[in-house]
């Protein structure tokens, strides 16, 4: 399928995102994001400085795997919803969703001695077992999110959110408490993708299971990987930070990519919930919007207003609130918390310029812009500077340089539109 008009015809079949629907959404996004704080709390307690670093990086690959497959829910959802719009009737996504999951637990489990030997210590095989079980079952998870927000179903979406967030807390506290390693971690989040299993028993999950999309299975397969190569890069510079420390952090400086990885998961931890909850929400008014650049421009300003006080804020009230809740062991900066909160914003504009890109159809420049920030992130993280300063300023100038390119393909489109 060509990177066709990104305008999809209206139709009175699509239902309209009702401000009910956004609010549900909305009340699970912030339950799921106390419950996040709540259960990394309770890690950074029970497992110290040093441990808490060793949780960060069972944490990050686990979300770099399953954020690859945000791909994978943008693809389905801007399927779906274009298929409703216009009218079209292509194979359903579920098809191409059971082979890439099958595929990635296979890739994943035979690869593991190359990525999971050297981050996971002892423990790294049954943890990447786990692992590669977790991308599966994420991916029957992912089309049914993209589904549900294909077909505007916010009720099931929003409840998705919250159970998720909710199973996620109690598996992941509970194995702490209880105490264990890596592969316990590693099962405890494969844990909350069984929200789907009690959600399966109402029909709109099973709807969206099923639901056709606009093309055939095989070009489906094609734009669901570039989508997912993207949002592999997404996830190497949100998600899998944890991972990009530990691999160029210097030796014996675990303890600082502790306090670092803990006052990121404070200052992330809101935004990155609230994007990736409203994900569907934003893609689907993008795909269906007559003036998507007017839609982001709108979204940007507003952006803009929260971040720069947000920043101020954190400076003063950042460090007390870290070491408080953490504990004292948790020492950082005001400079590193109000670099990490502005290196948010930056990572707010990355993804929501990638989703205007994505909603037009230029799936390529998409793939590229994540591609660029992943690689301009990594080579600042491997500068010899003090890692509180070489954090806040790789998740800084990786998302601009993304960012550029993406408002850069924008403004050309926008140009060979308007002549």
């Amino acid at each position: 399928m060509s990177t066709a008009s990104w305008r999809v015809p209206e139709r009175t079949g699509v239902p309209s995102t009702s401000r009910h629907a956004l609010t549900g959404i909305g009340i699970s996004s912030a339950v799921a994001a106390v419950l996040t704080w709540s259960l990394h709390v309770v890690a950074g307690r029970e497992l110290g400085v040093s441990g808490y670093a060793r949780f960060m990086v069972v944490w990050g690959i686990f979300f770099t795997l399953t954020g690859i497959l945000q791909g994978l829910q943008q693809e389905v959802t801007r399927s779906v919803s274009s298929a409703l719009a216009g009218g079209t009737q292509g194979r359903r996504p579920i098809v191409g969703t059971l082979l890439i999951g099958a595929s990635g637990f296979v890739v994943l489990v035979a690869s593991s001695p190359l990525w999971a030997a050297p981050l996971l210590d002892h423990n790294w095989f049954g943890a990447s077992v786990a692992l590669g079980l977790g991308f599966a079952a994420y991916s029957i998870a992912n089309l049914l999110s993209g589904g549900l927000a294909g077909m505007h179903s916010w009720r099931l979406y929003s409840l998705a959110i919250l159970f998720e967030g909710v199973l996620r807390a109690v598996f992941v506290i509970g194995v702490l408490v209880v105490g264990t390693n890596e592969i316990g971690w590693a099962l405890a989040l494969l844990g909350a993708s069984g929200v789907w299993v009690f959600l399966a028993a109402d029909i709109g999950t099973r709807r969206a299971a099923l639901a056709h999309g606009d093309q055939r299975s095989r070009v489906f397969v094609w734009m669901s990987a570039q989508a997912m190569v993207a949002a592999g890069c997404s996830a190497l510079v949100v998600s899998g930070f944890p991972v990009l420390l530990a691999i160029f952090a210097r030796s014996g400086s675990r303890n600082a990519a502790g306090v670092v990885l803990a006052a990121l998961m404070v200052t992330r931890t809101p935004v990155l919930l609230f994007l990736n909850s409203y994900q569907g929400v934003l893609i689907a008014q993008l795909v269906t919007s007559r003036s998507p650049n007017r839609l982001l421009r709108r979204w940007l300003g507003l952006g803009l207003i929260l971040a720069v006080p947000a920043a101020l804020v954190s400076y003063f009230i950042g460090p007390p609130i870290l070491r408080l809740v953490f504990g004292p062991a948790f020492d950082a900066s005001g400079q590193l918390f109000a670099g990490l909160v502005v290196s948010t914003g930056t990572l707010a504009l990355l993804t929501l310029t990638g989703w205007t890109v994505l909603a037009r159809g230029q799936h390529a420049i998409f793939a590229a812009g994540w591609f660029v920030a992943a690689a301009v992130t990594s080579a600042t993280l491997s500068l010899s500077l003090d890692l509180a300063d070489r954090a806040p300023l790789a998740l800084v100038v990786g998302p601009l340089a993304g960012a550029a390119l993406h408002l850069r393909a924008l403004a050309v489109r926008h140009e060979i539109t308007d002549g």
